[in-house]
């Protein structure tokens, strides 16, 4: 009796295991060629686009959109000193190209240095002629590149793959782009696999997006190709407006009755010496004042609206043409002691200062 419950529980066990694996077998079966995620299909070659490593975040350092410089490392900017551990230091750099506008800003790199390559290749650089080398086979400012940043992907992705000519089965837990371009990198026209869905992308409003399906996924980033501004460009502070919100923007403004022009440069001219004891009163109501000492020189209006990296200054003084425009604000500096507010409009630009803070 007991062997014949124990022969029974072997016959049950064994169909369990061959339902189990004719289960697995038949959910990875190829289907019909416009769902396969193969080697050479679009989507393969869209999401190892989006793994790609962004080159353009540290470009005040190396100017250079292909490759990124590892951490630590040490720079000469303007002949000062600073050790960048991570890209918080870039502010330094950055505070010490904006403390003059009438000089040429430069960056010296101590080497050697080692950076990573769009593909995740490190290369060790020793001095600055290699690194012009690398640095000339980047595509310039705004140029089309192949990498697809205006979209990211939430990890883990899940992917199961059977090779037909070994039939075996694997699967691969990616936990970020590098996992993922090394996994789409390595693929064989053998391969056939299986995204586990559903796929969470995020756009670069920090909107996620959940897909369910290999043809959304494929959509959903295909249309975030052109969707933003990549950045890819080598002005250092265009971008730190991100965050900014309009109501403490206005409020920063309206609360510090103290404002002068810090810099100003219209047409590549640098006008700031022009108003040296100036002071600015922006009023909540929509009106600005322009003193000199107790006495009110000029009057006019302001308005500000956007929101993040475009938030607009419209001011309009008569009398004051080179300071009536519409500006883009670009940063708030915020640092013990003293303010900045800093627009840019084209080429021009135009910094308030004030120790209100």
């Amino acid at each position: 009796m007991k062997q014949t419950i124990k022969t029974t529980k072997l016959l049950l066990l064994g169909l369990l295991i061959f339902s189990s694996c004719r289960t697995e077998e038949s959910v990875l079966i190829p289907g019909p060629n416009e769902s396969n995620f193969t080697a050479d299909s679009n989507l393969a070659g869209l999401m190892k686009r989006t793994a790609l490593k962004d080159g353009s975040f540290d470009n005040i350092i190396d100017r250079a959109n292909c490759f990124t410089v590892q951490f630590p490392y040490t720079v000469f900017a303007n002949g000062i000193q600073v050790v960048v551990n991570s890209s918080a230091d870039f502010e330094s750099v950055e505070n010490i190209f904006d403390d003059h506008d009438d000089d040429t800003d430069t960056i010296q790199i101590q080497f050697p240095i080692t950076v990573t390559l769009e593909d995740f290749t490190e290369v060790t650089l020793n001095n600055q002629t290699e690194f012009d080398a690398l640095a000339s086979t980047c595509k310039g400012e705004n140029e089309m590149d192949d990498d697809i940043e205006c979209v990211d992907f939430r990890f883990p992705i899940t992917i199961s793959t059977y090779n037909t000519v070994t039939e075996q089965f694997d699967k691969d837990q990616l936990l970020n782009d590098r996992e993922l371009f090394d996994f789409i990198d390595d693929f064989k026209s053998d391969d056939i696999s299986n995204i586990e869905f559903p796929v969470v992308v995020i756009r670069s409003d920090e909107t996620e997006i959940t897909t369910n399906t290999m043809p959304e996924l494929e959509a959903e980033i295909t249309a975030a190709i052109n969707a933003c501004d990549e950045d890819d460009d080598y002005d250092y502070n265009d971008d730190d407006c991100i965050d900014c919100e309009l109501l403490e923007f206005v409020d920063l403004l309206t609360e510090c009755n103290d404002w002068g022009i810090n810099r100003l440069t219209l047409n590549s001219l640098n006008l700031d010496l022009l108003y040296p004891l100036y002071r600015f009163e922006f009023d909540s109501n929509g009106t600005v004042r322009v003193k000199l000492l107790l006495l009110t020189l000029f009057s006019g209006t302001w308005t500000a609206t956007g929101t993040g990296q475009n938030i607009e200054l419209t001011i309009s003084i008569p009398g004051l043409t080179e300071v009536s425009n519409v500006w883009t604000l670009t940063e708030i500096d915020i640092v013990p002691g003293e303010t900045r507010v800093d627009f840019k409009n084209g080429d021009d630009r135009l910094r308030f200062e004030s120790v209100c803070n």
